[in-house]
């Protein structure tokens, strides 16, 4: 029994010099490369071992590969308004600065904008501040004005639904007010934009943001975008525009407000004339 012991014991003693030696061997090799390889060694071995290092560092801090990524500004402004375009109702407003320049002098000028919405027919629309005081109400393809200051109103007959509505008066007006894109549905077709830029975080208020950057032919936009995945509301936006006539705004800065809880009914979008206002023709009036 003894003399297998010491048979199987001779045995593994010389396969472990016999590896020993093939390992001195190896290292000999290795030694004589680095000398000949020395510049290309170290730099091949300098890289790995710096992703190395990255690797552990993203591993301990628990920062995942997905979230060290650029995120999409494109994405994330649609996922924005495709939520607050299906919204059935809603209540915000908007307080807007618009600066306007006109021989290197700049004026700011503020007002408010309030929105009561119902979907698919029914939106208020109040402008208030700097000298405005002018309601306008959809109802059901009725479409009124009031215009307090100047002590007239009108009527006229629209599409009945919310989308079809604007986009008639805004042809018929010749304009496009960007807070339309908070009031338009997530079925309304969005202008095509090739440009987003991803500008990082920011607070609006103490609402953590994404930044996000729409470039146009003729303007910029900077929008703030609440972080909040469950209802990624517009909080703020930005336009500069490049080359304007004096009377039209350079610069608009719109916050937005969204009021929560708020009780939307039929009666809020009833619309009553005035007794101290007088009828105007009004987008080939309301017979």
């Amino acid at each position: 029994m003894v003399s297998k012991k010491l048979g199987f014991f001779r045995k593994a003693t010389r396969v472990f010099f016999k590896i020993l030696g093939n390992t001195r061997f190896y290292l000999f090799i290795l030694i004589l490369y680095i000398t000949i390889n020395k510049k290309d060694f170290f730099m091949i071995f300098s890289k790995k071992l710096g992703k190395t290092v990255l690797l552990v560092s993203l591993l301990l801090s628990g920062t995942s590969f997905a979230s060290s990524l650029p995120l999409d500004g494109a994405k994330l402004l649609k996922a924005s308004l495709d939520y607050s375009g299906a919204l059935s109702q809603s209540s915000f407003s908007g307080e807007i600065l618009n600066t306007f320049e006109t021989n290197g002098t700049k004026v700011t000028k503020t007002h408010v904008v309030d929105v009561l919405l119902s979907r698919p027919n029914k939106l208020k629309v109040f402008v208030h501040g700097e000298g405005q005081n002018r309601e306008y109400i959809l109802n059901s393809g009725h479409f009124s004005v009031i215009d307090a200051p100047l002590f007239v109103y009108g009527e006229s007959d629209v599409p009945t639904e919310i989308d079809a509505a604007l986009d008639h008066i805004f042809k018929e007006f010749n304009m496009n007010p960007p807070m339309g894109a908070l009031v338009y549905s997530d079925k309304h077709p969005r202008p095509k934009t090739e440009k987003f830029s991803y500008l990082g975080e920011d607070l609006i208020g103490e609402t953590p943001c994404h930044k996000v950057k729409v470039f146009l032919a003729k303007k910029t936009i900077v929008v703030w975008i609440s972080k909040d995945e469950l209802k990624p509301l517009v909080l703020r936006y930005d336009i500069t525009q490049k080359e304007v006539p004096a009377h039209v705004a350079k610069e608009i800065s719109t916050r937005i407000t969204w009021k929560n809880g708020v009780s939307i009914k039929d009666d809020d979008f009833k619309f009553s004339a005035p007794d101290n206002c007088h009828k105007i023709p009004f987008l080939g009036d309301k017979k």
